[in-house]
């Protein structure tokens, strides 16, 4: 991102975090789903809260993930703030 080159997407990034925010709307009705179920099934306890336990588990890496595509759309909006800032200085007349 950060390159002289300028082969950076930001269009790529939005399309990662559309995917991250989707995975997230998905897994984020389960833990209730889970831990409800935790509670009532005795005969499958054991495995239920395995599950829930791995469900917990991805739902911190995708705010994880979430998080830092967050902060690489920041860093981009703050590069191209600070581009037209210098295109405008230098297109700005010298002192009259």
């Amino acid at each position: 991102m950060f390159s002289r080159s300028g082969d950076f997407s930001i269009e790529d990034v939005y399309l990662q975090m559309r995917e991250v925010l989707t995975i997230r709307h998905t897994l984020d009705p389960l833990t209730t789903v889970l831990t409800t179920l935790s509670s009532h099934d005795a005969q499958h306890l054991a495995y239920i809260r395995d599950v829930l336990d791995h469900q917990i588990q991805t739902s911190g890496r995708i705010d994880s993930y979430a998080q830092r595509l967050s902060t690489l759309i920041d860093a981009a909006s703050a590069r191209i703030s600070m581009q037209q800032n210098t295109d405008m200085r230098k297109s700005r007349p010298g002192p009259v």
